[in-house]
């Protein structure tokens, strides 16, 4: 039985089976399937998460809303209280890959981890954390353990960590969380998380430490100088190890096994990663020219 939707970012939704052995795993992976957009609703306001962090004065600067599917009151409302440049990123309402190659003051997210299963969502919060600049928040909002829509379900299946639900006829994974969940996995990507609301709703902000910005600025002229060297050093260098590997994407792509095409994956994200944090702090506190990858 194949799936009718996948989740953002290109698994697949676990297929609930309705099997006569009371016994068999009810949480099964398919084959892939068409994208889903079941689980962003219209809507004629911004979100509750929206206005909580506008309210809260928690928006500065340049700011991505990571997942923003159908929000487009919520992504003009953090606009205008960041004073910065606005961009979204969502891979069925918005899929602009683009966006998640430089680094934002504030980075939102709403409601998007509890839909995803843990490899899909880690691969979302690998984004989030990556897209942070130093010295900025990330603001992730996620459902809580008594959120309606696990609670006023009839048949909810437990799946990986979560649960199979119905939501407007279709089958649904949906995670429940609680503050240490929500924790844990933004700790495995930011040095710091903290919880900012509890309840049928959770947010929580995460950000990079900001020890190695502060003790650069601390720096005389010539120090400084030296080490915008040594940064434009290790940004060539970094570089040359993306290019690297793009050349040797298609050969293992194609022909690797799973355990390589994991290497890739991660030695890729970790070079993107290193870069935007490199081109952000010389941009901003040395007036560097940016240099993408790729570029001259």
């Amino acid at each position: 039985m194949k799936p009718r939707y996948m989740t953002p970012y290109g698994l697949p939704l676990p297929v609930f089976i309705e099997q006569e052995d009371d016994s068999s795993d009810p949480c099964e992976v398919a084959d892939l399937g068409t994208t889903s957009q079941n689980t962003a609703l219209p809507r004629k306001q911004s979100s509750v998460p929206a206005r909580y962090v506008v309210g809260k004065g928690l928006v500065k600067g340049d700011v991505l809303y990571h997942g923003v599917g159908q929000d487009r009151e919520g992504l003009s409302l953090l606009g205008s209280a960041g004073g910065g440049e606005t961009l979204a990123y969502d891979p069925n309402f918005a899929p602009h890959p683009e966006n998640l190659e430089r680094t934002y003051d504030t980075v939102f997210s709403a409601y998007v981890l509890n839909v995803l299963p843990p490899k899909e969502r880690e691969d979302a919060i690998r984004d989030i954390a990556r897209t942070t600049a130093p010295g900025g928040n990330a603001l992730v909002a996620v459902r809580g353990m008594d959120t309606g829509i696990l609670r006023l379900q009839k048949h909810a299946e437990p799946c990986e960590d979560g649960y199979l639900v119905k939501l407007k006829g279709e089958i649904n994974f949906q995670k429940g969380y609680t503050d240490s969940d929500l924790l844990s996995e933004l700790r495995h990507h930011f040095a710091n998380a903290e919880i900012l609301k509890r309840g049928s709703w959770i947010m929580a902000r995460a950000w990079h430490s900001e020890d190695g910005v502060k003790e650069a600025l601390e720096l005389d002229d010539s120090e400084k100088g030296k080490l915008e060297k040594r940064m434009g050093n290790a940004r060539h260098s970094l570089r040359v190890a993306s290019q690297a590997l793009s050349k040797i994407a298609g050969l293992v792509l194609l022909n690797g096994n799973e355990e390589q095409k994991e290497a890739y994956d991660t030695a890729s994200n970790e070079v993107v990663t290193a870069l935007a944090a490199l081109q952000y702090v010389l941009r901003r506190y040395y007036n560097h020219p940016i240099t993408m990858i790729g570029e001259d």
